[in-house]
């Protein structure tokens, strides 16, 4: 279970607190992306989840037994959604500002083991009306990932490379 600050294990059974893992003194603004749930994924004897820190989101692997913190890794940029494991590898979105008022998702990979950031593939550019944290999600799909951020569905393969792309049309009342 997280509360985007630390992430508890409970026995499934009896309801017993098994381990509590809490980020202390590092603890991040609960301001920080309001209303943004941030759901942990299991992947055999780990369980990987981003959390927030003074210095922005990051992602963390914990033993899945004991909750030690086995890596951390704090990209320059956003994590800006939930990880996922997908044909054995671990993958997230970050938010990058490569112009004013621009933010553009990118997707990343991540050594398992390690947490080093392996590659990054440029997804989107949308206008920034998140203040560079929009809300987004990534869902695994047979073979790919669907993605969700500011307004726009895009399917891709694992690697980020796009097949499709549409975009919710709002329009107001006359």
């Amino acid at each position: 279970v997280s509360n985007r600050f630390q992430l508890s294990a409970y026995d499934v059974v009896s309801g017993k607190l098994l381990w509590s893992a809490a980020l202390g003194n590092e603890q991040g603004d609960a301001r920080y992306w309001p209303l943004i749930s941030m759901q942990p994924v299991a992947a055999g004897e780990r369980i990987f989840a981003r959390r927030i820190t003074q210095r922005g989101t990051e992602l963390v692997c914990f033993d899945a037994a004991s909750g030690q913190v086995k890596w951390r890794q704090r990209p320059d940029n956003h994590i800006a959604s939930d990880p996922v494991f997908v044909n054995g590898r671990l993958v997230a979105l970050l938010a990058t500002v490569p112009l004013t008022q621009f933010v553009q998702m990118e997707l990343a990979s991540f050594d398992p083991s390690t947490g080093e950031p392996l590659t990054h593939e440029p997804l989107l550019r949308l206008r920034d009306d998140w203040y560079q944290k929009p809300p987004c999600s990534i869902r695994v799909i047979d073979d790919g990932l669907i993605v969700s951020v500011g307004g726009s569905i895009v399917r891709c393969d694992v690697r980020g490379r796009p097949q499709w792309l549409r975009k919710q049309i709002w329009l107001p009342r006359t």
